[in-house]
């Protein structure tokens, strides 16, 4: 397990730890009701994250400083990662670039452009670092990038062509790669469990959906997926 499935950033490359954990339950039944009330689903009060006794808390560590980097202006953080040396890795949607900075914030390298081409980048959706390799779901979802840690591209794998706007949501340690495509008409997503050898071959997929018979005004809402030992948690929101 690396080290971005330990670390909580924000944009400005500020290092949160989780200070009070989720704290034990008490043995009963969790299930808490959901209340729906004019098309909108309301959080329960409590929960096995609402712990009253054990709130969870966050304190800042330390905040990076980027205006000192000249060149590139960094515009943007998106996706970013940290690799097991702590170097971040991280894509500037406006520059096009994947950039790389030291665990003090000094500029490793930086690559890419805005294009179609080999190393080039066009509305990439979701990036992991896994086996001391970048892997980026570029040119909107339509294939997915394979880099090595110091910005050199690699290899590029086409993703089916069923699966619309594919993001990278994670990578577990056997290598299974969790992706998932916008599922339209629908609140939810659809959502891919995939294998990368010569080639990028889906393993299965969950239709995730509405159990209820409502219509929203938004025709895809997409939430935050990660991986779990067994399974994978799946959030989103209906605003």
């Amino acid at each position: 397990m690396n080290l971005t499935k330990h670390r909580i950033t924000t944009c400005t490359l500020a290092l949160l730890l989780m200070a009070t954990g989720f704290g034990c339950g008490n043995g009963e039944d969790d299930a808490s009701t959901i209340i729906k009330e004019n098309g909108v689903i309301y959080n329960p009060a409590e929960g096995a994250l609402q712990e009253e006794s054990a709130p969870v808390e966050f304190e800042l560590l330390e905040t990076i400083d980027l205006s000192g980097i000249e060149e590139p202006v960094i515009s943007s953080i998106g996706y970013l990662q940290i690799d097991e040396a702590g170097n971040f890795y991280f894509i500037d949607r406006r520059l096009s670039k994947l950039i790389s900075l030291d665990p003090e914030g000094n500029l490793r390298w930086e690559t890419g452009e805005e294009g179609k081409g080999p190393g080039d980048f066009e509305n990439p959706f979701g990036m992991n670092v896994h086996n001391n390799k970048l892997f980026v779901a570029n040119i909107q979802g339509t294939r997915l990038d394979e880099f090595d840690l110091n910005g050199n591209f690699i290899k590029s794998y086409d993703l089916p062509k069923d699966i619309s706007f594919a993001s990278l949501e994670d990578i577990g340690d056997d290598g299974t790669i969790l992706m998932s495509g916008a599922n339209f008409g629908t609140v939810g997503a659809l959502v891919y469990t995939m294998e990368l050898t010569d080639s990028l071959r889906v393993k299965g997929n969950v239709n995730i959906i509405e159990t209820e018979d409502e219509e929203y005004s938004r025709a895809t809402i997409r939430g935050g997926i990660k991986l779990l030992d067994e399974g994978f948690i799946y959030s989103y929101n209906t605003q």
